[in-house]
């Protein structure tokens, strides 16, 4: 009997650890599952909010602040629509435009246009977005007319107009000769 006491004794001391061993093992598995869980849904919430960023980024890049004309100078935001529906008339507002990214899409869109219409400009947007922003700061009058003729003026200086006639024929046409002169003395006499 002493035997058999001894070794119940010897088998519960040896089996307690491995049993609680097992509970601690059955812990951390609950655990590890909770965490793959908690996981899981963090990985589901980022998708959801990726799937509605381009949604979110297009929103904010067709929208830019100008000022508000009816409220005394604040700011609104406005989208590119509006935007190029008032340079259908004005170019005033070109100088409002804190949106690099919507100055340049307005660009594009209008060497498109003109593309259509078979004129090529070569130079890159961007390039024209710096000069007008030149314009806007240094001379704003060339601002009152539409954009589409602001850009026509600044590509024919640049002689980047290529609508097929010759470019010193049209400068001089469009600027006049005291202009066409002074002109051709910034480029270097080209």
């Amino acid at each position: 009997m002493r035997k058999e006491i001894i070794l119940l004794f010897l088998c519960v001391f040896l089996l307690l650890p491995a049993v609680a061993r097992g509970a601690g093992v059955a812990a951390r598995q609950r655990e590890m599952k909770e965490k793959r869980e908690e996981i899981i849904k963090k990985q589901i919430e980022q998708r959801k909010l990726s799937q509605a960023e381009p949604a979110r980024k297009k929103k904010t890049e067709d929208q830019f602040f100008a000022p508000d004309t009816n409220s005394g100078g604040s700011e609104h935001e406005i989208g590119l629509r509006d935007l190029w529906k008032e340079l259908e008339t004005t170019s005033l507002i070109w100088k409002d435009i804190a949106d690099e990214g919507a100055k340049l899409k307005t660009v594009e869109m209008y060497i498109s246009w003109y593309a259509q219409q078979g004129v090529k400009m070569r130079k890159p947007p961007e390039e024209y977005v710096f000069l007008i922003d030149d314009i806007a700061e240094n001379n704003s009058p060339m601002l009152n007319g539409s954009f589409r003729d602001l850009l026509k003026m600044v590509a024919i200086i640049e002689y980047d107009f290529d609508n097929g006639m010759d470019k010193d024929s049209l400068a001089r046409q469009v600027l006049g000769e005291r202009e066409y002169q002074k002109n051709r003395q910034r480029l270097g006499g080209q």
